[in-house]
This record gives structure tokens, sequence and C-alpha cells, in this order.
């Protein structure tokens, strides 16, 4: 989507990977799993059926969030030029708790 892009460039980032569809693989080779809404987490827990190893840890990415409300990461295609960057405020403050989470759990 252009507001995507726009939203990029506006924060000066780089958009320089393709997103993929997750799969059973991912359970082996991932320690975090983040899904963005309660869709995609039941999905996953879907394909988690049968997963031989559980040592990753599943998470929904806005329980990382520090504002109160949905936990679903919203669709910001619905949003107008504005979701874009609501979205975008959401997963950089999410991530942000999420690397101090992660550097807790692993002692870094």
């Amino acid at each position: 989507d252009e507001r995507t892009l726009e939203v990029v460039q506006q924060k000066g980032l780089s958009l320089d990977h393709h997103g993929r569809q997750f799969g059973k693989p991912d359970f082996e080779d991932f320690d975090y799993i983040v899904a963005m809404d309660r869709n995609n987490l039941d999905n996953i827990k879907k394909l988690e059926e049968g997963a031989a190893d559980r040592s990753y840890k599943l998470f929904l990415m806005r329980e990382f969030d520090n504002s109160p409300g949905d936990q679903n990461v919203p669709d910001p295609y619905w949003g107008g030029d504005r979701g874009f960057l609501d979205v975008h405020d959401i997963v950089l403050r999410s991530c942000q708790n999420l690397l101090k989470y992660i550097k807790q759990d692993q002692n870094i």
C-alpha cells in the first residue's frame, strides 16, 4: 500500500524485506513468535498442534504495548491515512518493550 511507503519515508526507515507465511519449521527456528492479532495467533496455534518442541514463546504483539485496550494490532488499511501512522506507533512501542523483555529473559 502506498500509505505504508509514505510512513516509511516520513519516519526515515528502510523497507527491504518480503513477508511470508508462517510455517511449522518456524517453531524450531525461532525462540519468540509474535502474532499481530488474535486471528494470526489462532492460526499459529493450529499449526502448533503436534510441534515437536515447545521451547519457543508465543505472544501477541500488543502484550508489549503500554496502552490499554484491544490486544489486536489493527489493520491500517481501514484507518485511512492516519491508520498507517497509528499502526507504526503501536508496533514501534510494542517492539521496544519486546526487546526489553527479550534482554531481560536472556539476561543480556
